[in-house]
């Protein structure tokens, strides 16, 4: 017997990012890295991460201003 769920799937809509969107991005890029690269056990902390300016504060707030 086949049962069938009356679960509706949610509507998601993919776009091309704009330029409007570059701050939201390098946020959740920023958060996203500070998130998962320090690490107490291996001495990797976030100022490191920081550090490697591949993302930093500056870089994240310039692109809106």
């Amino acid at each position: 017997m086949k049962v069938e769920s009356k679960k509706s799937t949610p509507k998601i809509k993919i776009t091309l990012a704009t330029k409007e969107d570059a701050l939201q991005i390098l946020q959740i890029q920023q958060k996203t890295w500070l998130a998962t690269y320090p690490n107490e056990m291996e001495g990797i902390t976030k100022d490191d991460i920081l550090s490697l300016k591949i993302i930093s504060f500056e870089l994240v707030h310039s692109v809106h201003h």
